[in-house]
């Protein structure tokens, strides 16, 4: 059963991305269910909060690149699949594939809503725009966008 759940959100993950997946009769649901489901142990294991100093420069690199090209796009456009296609580009540059995967992402996109600087109303139907139905992308959004607020009070407040 979880399998089949794996299998299914990662099918609406693709098909969200505009990418389109065909599957194998004859390929064996043993062997590509382990392969499969791979990725999302290490991505959830991946996916607990690190404390900043944790991070890698590369992690933080990554971060930053999101956070800044989602207040640069939001500034510019509404437009959400230019938004997910520019995105996409931004990952690849760092070499990942699987963005939506990667809860680091989804805060990284929170950050970049709090740059961008909309009132908080917009911001969260901002989130629920972007999240699309997915609770987990939402949460690591909002937790983006409220550690960018915490971030942006401390600097005004020094």
């Amino acid at each position: 059963m979880r399998t089949i759940q794996i299998l299914g959100r990662m099918m609406v993950s693709l098909w969200v991305a505009g990418c389109s997946i065909s599957v194998s009769v004859g390929a064996s649901l043993e062997g590509s269910s382990a392969s499969i489901s791979s990725p999302f142990e290490s991505s959830s294991a991946s996916s607990t909060p690190a404390k900043p100093e944790d991070k890698t420069a590369e992690q933080q690199a990554y971060l930053r690149d999101i956070r800044d090209f989602t207040a640069a796009q939001l500034k510019r456009s509404d437009d959400l699949d230019e938004f997910r296609k520019q995105l996409s580009k931004v990952a690849k540059k760092h070499g990942v594939t699987d963005w939506e995967a990667r809860a680091s992402t989804w805060v990284g996109i929170g950050e970049g809503i709090e740059t961008a600087g909309m009132p908080t109303t917009q911001a969260q139907a901002t989130i629920d725009m972007l999240a699309n139905g997915h609770a987990d992308w939402a949460s690591a959004m909002r937790r983006g966008y409220s550690s960018a607020q915490v971030a942006a009070g401390a600097k005004v407040s020094s």
